[in-house]
């Protein structure tokens, strides 16, 4: 019958989003935020950062200067612990050592 609406769930989909922003950034695609945490930076894509951090949603989303800016220092944070947190919302795998809980945590 004309008008029939079939709904469609795929239940890859969300494999697949992560993989095509995994890919980019394996890549170095469509980077478009370099987050600077002592010496160190890291490019990464806002809009993945903005699913997996309530922090960065805010920060890119509400009227705050970060949000236009493609270059941000944080402070408060070490790298080391940062490059942990970066590789889990990109891989959902993170590495944990006596050494490295404490920097993650913070």
């Amino acid at each position: 019958m004309a008008g029939d609406v079939e709904g469609f769930c795929s239940s890859i989909h969300d494999t697949s989003v992560s993989a095509g922003f995994r890919a980019l950034y394996e890549e170095g695609l469509l980077l478009d935020v370099t987050l600077v945490i002592e010496d160190h930076q890291f490019q990464a894509h806002k809009a993945l950062l903005a699913t997996q951090s309530d922090y960065f949603r805010i920060m890119f989303t509400a009227d705050m200067r970060e949000r236009d800016q493609d270059k941000i220092h944080l402070k408060g944070l070490t790298a080391t612990g940062f490059s942990h947190v970066l590789q889990f919302m990109y891989y959902g795998t993170i590495e944990l050592s006596m050494n490295t809980v404490h920097e993650i945590l913070q």
